[in-house]
């Protein structure tokens, strides 16, 4: 049997594709700004399709996260989606999405009962741990592509006793954000979740490392970014969140996963870990 999951995000859209036997064929993203506007995201979810068919994957599942939740029009789009792509997408709430990237987050070596995940989006950043309440907090970056640092600690400031409970645990950072973080630090150009899965850095080197970025011109980031270039309008904004994030969890260690969400949606079609 193959199967797809796809995650439908305010930023990006991902694709996985795997087999019953936990053989992965395909995992992809593509950066659409959902949350700006729907033409990229269902072009996206076209070629998608295709790849799918293409691949001969019997099911799909597809499902969409705060820039969804957001839209007071989501009927219209979802119905579009699916005359155009015949693919179902199923808006599901930020505990859900917390839940999902929690589980699929994890690596081999990871004790799911130890860690926080860490979920910084385009339009959200959610938070699980083993034995808690998920946390999806409406602050992302797209959502504030031009925030400054100071902008970000104000607003993060009014979510700090509900962060407390994730607070002096590992952390396993997921989404766009950890891993283009994690691919700078490696200097790497071209995409390699090898390299990047299971790296860890500190509050110290990320605070490092965005403070220089910070000192770039536009033209002299998307050199920098290389693979992830076309993240340079929320590259400082997701770093940001996440210098913030770290700060108020105080985690011992902060490893990377590429997995997430797609990972866990795939598992639960597959009936199979992948």
């Amino acid at each position: 049997m193959r199967a797809a999951a796809i995650d439908l995000g305010t930023n990006t859209c991902l694709l996985l594709v795997g087999e019953s036997c936990g053989r992965i064929l395909v995992d992809k993203a593509k950066v659409t700004r959902f949350g700006q506007g729907w033409d990229a995201t269902l072009e996206c979810l076209r070629s998608f399709r295709q790849l799918c068919d293409s691949l001969l994957v019997t099911t799909i599942r597809c499902v969409a996260t705060s820039a969804a939740r957001d839209m007071l029009d989501i009927d219209i789009f979802l119905k579009r989606a699916f005359v155009e792509t015949g693919i179902t997408v199923d808006v599901i709430t930020g505990a859900a999405e917390a839940r999902l990237g929690f589980s699929g987050a994890l690596l081999p070596d990871m004790d799911r009962s130890q860690v926080v995940s860490l979920d910084i989006g385009g339009g959200s950043t959610e938070l699980m741990a083993y034995g808690c309440e998920p946390l999806s907090l409406n602050v992302g970056a797209l959502r504030y592509q031009h925030a400054t640092y100071k902008d970000i600690t104000d607003i993060l400031s009014a979510y700090e006793e509900q962060l407390a409970i994730f607070q002096h645990k590992p952390v396993v950072a997921i989404a766009g954000t950890a891993t283009m973080m994690a691919a700078l630090m490696l200097d790497m150009r071209q995409f390699d979740a090898h390299q990047i899965n299971g790296l860890q850095y500190t509050y110290k080197q990320l605070e490092s490392l965005l403070f220089g970025l910070a000192q770039l011109s536009r033209e002299e980031l998307c050199l920098r970014l290389g693979d992830f270039s076309d993240r340079v309008d929320t590259c400082m904004a997701g770093g940001w969140i996440m210098l913030r994030m770290l700060k108020l969890l105080e985690p011992p260690t902060v490893s990377v996963s590429t997995r997430g969400l797609r990972y866990a949606l795939l598992a639960e079609l597959l009936g199979a870990s992948v």
